[in-house]
């Protein structure tokens, strides 16, 4: 009996040093994932930002800018139209 107490402790403790040893592998791969996983993802978001915008450079996002203020992009044209750029189409009445 006395042996089959022994052999049944030695499997509990062995039992309890899994059950410890898995739950500190699970925290310290949670932590590290953690720290190392947003650093990653920082690098393969510039890398993609910096390929896009030699594709289209044309598309780069304006920094700098104060919230709130207006910045003119492009000028339209003058119009040389006597009437201004209204469609005046002239009519006569028929009875």
């Amino acid at each position: 009996m006395a042996l089959i107490c022994q052999s049944r402790t030695r499997y509990y403790t062995m039992f309890i040093k899994i059950f410890i040893f898995i739950i500190v592998v699970y925290y310290l791969t949670k932590g590290l994932v953690k720290m190392i996983l947003p650093h990653i993802i920082k690098q393969q978001m510039d890398k993609f930002q910096s390929q896009f915008n030699q594709q289209a450079p044309g598309y780069q996002q304006k920094k700098n800018r104060k919230e709130g203020s207006v910045t003119v992009e492009k000028v339209p044209p003058k119009s040389n139209h006597p009437m201004g750029d209204d469609d005046y189409v002239d009519y006569e009445e028929i009875k």
